[in-house]
């Protein structure tokens, strides 16, 4: 599943695309990935975030609802003016 949101960095306060990849192995509970997405489209897509918050709140998010066997969320970030690219996994 590769959803993708924009957030504005609260620290360098420049909007950049969060381009996640969900890796997920579901248990007994096999998750709607649009609903997913539109998860993602609520609460992330257009907030002040930082990279790593938005790892944290999917991870969170998935591993409340759907408590999967093994789950890992990576994000990219390479379109930021303010920094280097950067991926953060959890």
């Amino acid at each position: 599943m590769f959803p993708d949101a924009y957030t504005r960095c609260e620290l360098g306060g420049d909007f950049y695309k969060n381009e996640l990849e969900v890796i997920f192995e579901p248990d007994s509970c096999y998750p709607d990935y649009t609903e997913v997405q539109e998860w993602i489209m609520s609460n992330i897509d257009g907030k002040d975030m930082n990279i790593e918050d938005v790892v944290n709140e999917v991870y969170t998010f998935l591993t409340s609802e759907y408590k999967p066997k093994s789950l890992k969320i990576i994000n990219r970030i390479a379109d930021c003016r303010t920094h280097f690219d950067v991926i953060v996994e959890k």
